[in-house]
């Protein structure tokens, strides 16, 4: 679980590695690090335990740069679950992190689980015809 404060932009703190060939995830700065140039396709999810957000923001970023980001307003009584996705050209040392935001006046927290709070990308490649 971590704690996303009221009115802040956050970096997911994803220190969990369940599938991560070539250890391009760094699980302490939670940045994904290609070290291979191409185009990479990612897609990040949050989910709090608790009702609570009216705003939620989630975000993808390059370099400390959104290149893909959501807003949800969320009805009163609902759990917020956000999900951001986009592919983003990356030298290889440029690096990925999922960044959340959210505005329920208080602290809320992310679940716990790895099928809520997530963040994965792999590189695509595309063929000249």
């Amino acid at each position: 679980n971590q704690s996303i404060s009221n009115a802040t932009m956050t970096v997911m703190a994803l220190g969990t590695n369940n599938w991560d060939l070539g250890s391009k995830f760094d699980t302490s700065t939670y940045r994904f690090t290609p070290t291979v140039i191409g185009h990479y396709w990612f897609v990040a999810n949050v989910q709090y335990t608790a009702q609570g957000a009216t705003r939620s923001i989630m975000q993808l970023t390059k370099n400390s740069t959104p290149f893909s980001t959501v807003e949800a307003v969320q009805p009163d009584n609902t759990k917020t679950n956000i999900m951001a996705a986009g592919m983003v050209d990356l030298d290889a040392d440029d690096y990925v992190t999922a960044q959340v935001y959210q505005d329920s006046g208080a602290t809320l927290t992310t679940n716990n689980s790895s099928s809520m709070c997530f963040m994965m990308g792999f590189r695509v490649d595309f063929e000249a015809n």
